[in-house]
């Protein structure tokens, strides 16, 4: 019994150290290894306007790239120097036509986009008149209002305007007629209306020829229109006068001159009506009643180009009186400027 006794406390001490020595060993602990992080891609998209490469680095030193693709689009849209509000060209005035052309640059990886805006001037606008090489600044200029040419059924048409525009050195009279020193081009107008209106204004050729089948005729150049005018008779203006009664057009020049003068004396040889076949005149009027007018296209005599631009206001002179049963009239004065026929 002993025997057995001793065996028994000598299994238990092996048990017991056997378990003592395994805990005292125990399990190894594992530290888990931090999850790595990054900061944000560099470069940032700004003003990139072709492929480009980001990196960036972890917070345990690994580092990543990435291509971002970048695509663009552009439009184009016209504009002026005054409705940008600067100067594009540097040459003191707000005049020029600007076309803007907008480029958009966009990024792959939703990074966004970023547009790039640049000018291109469509007309270097300077408020001069040019014949040939040479110019002249336009100072000032104003309307002569010669009243209605005749009546349609007792309704007044094709009101006759003269726009007279002029360097510095000369100035109108009382009357409206210029004097002095410089140079002056004067733009024989029937408006839509009683007065000049903003739009396009067709050359008396383009208004004859796109009336052909009411006037009965067309012609090739302007030339031609005024000397088949001048040679009608009576009958043939009162004729001629009953087909304008018909039509409904829009605002109308039939003629240009201009002159260079010296003590109010016409020293241009070249100063009599030019050659408006291909011309285009059109008027902008501003809510403040500032004109701006651009005339392109004309011919003179001797085959130079000739066009001004101008921008101001306009003075006003009343040149109409009135006969009695023969509503208004236009008065005397020292141009041949009918729109119908030579008076």
């Amino acid at each position: 019994m002993k025997l057995y006794f001793k065996y028994f406390l000598s299994v238990l001490s092996t048990i017991i150290i056997i378990s003592c020595s395994s805990d005292d060993g125990g399990e190894e602990m594992v530290t888990p290894t931090p999850q790595e992080t990054f900061g944000n891609w560099s470069p940032d998209f700004t003003n990139q306007t072709s492929d480009f490469t980001q990196s960036r680095t972890g917070s345990q030193g690994t580092e990543q790239t990435r291509t971002i693709n970048v695509t663009s689009s552009s439009s184009t849209s016209s504009s002026t120097e005054e409705i940008l509000e600067e100067d594009i060209n540097d040459d003191g005035d707000l005049f020029e036509d600007i076309e803007v052309l907008v480029i958009t640059y966009t990024g792959s990886e939703n990074l966004g986009s970023h547009q790039i805006t640049s000018y291109e001037i469509l007309e270097d606008n300077n408020m001069e008149l040019k014949v040939g090489n040479d110019s002249w600044s336009l100072s000032n200029g104003h309307i002569m209002d010669y009243g209605n040419d005749f009546l349609c059924s007792g309704e007044e048409r094709y009101h006759n305007l003269d726009l007279v525009l002029y360097s510095e050195g000369m100035s109108p009279d009382s009357d409206g007629y210029t004097t002095g020193d410089g140079v002056e081009i004067s733009l024989f107008l029937y408006p839509s209306e009683s007065e000049i209106v903003s739009g396009n204004y067709s050359n008396y050729l383009e208004f004859w020829n796109s009336n052909s089948t009411i006037l009965g005729s067309t012609f090739d150049s302007y030339n031609e229109l005024k000397e088949f005018l001048g040679d009608l008779d009576d009958d043939s203006e009162e004729s001629l006068e009953s087909k304008f009664c018909q039509i409904t057009e829009t605002s109308v020049f039939y003629g240009v001159e201009w002159g260079e003068y010296e003590n109010s004396y016409n020293i241009t040889s070249d100063g009599d009506e030019l050659d408006i076949s291909d011309s285009n005149l059109t008027v902008e009027i501003s809510d403040s009643n500032v004109y701006t007018i651009k005339l392109q296209g004309c011919l003179t005599k001797t085959n130079l180009p000739l066009s001004f631009y101008y921008k101001g206001y306009l003075g006003y002179y009343d040149k109409t009186y009135t006969e009695p049963g023969d509503g208004n009239k236009s008065s005397s004065r020292p141009k041949n400027t009918s729109l119908f026929f030579n008076k």
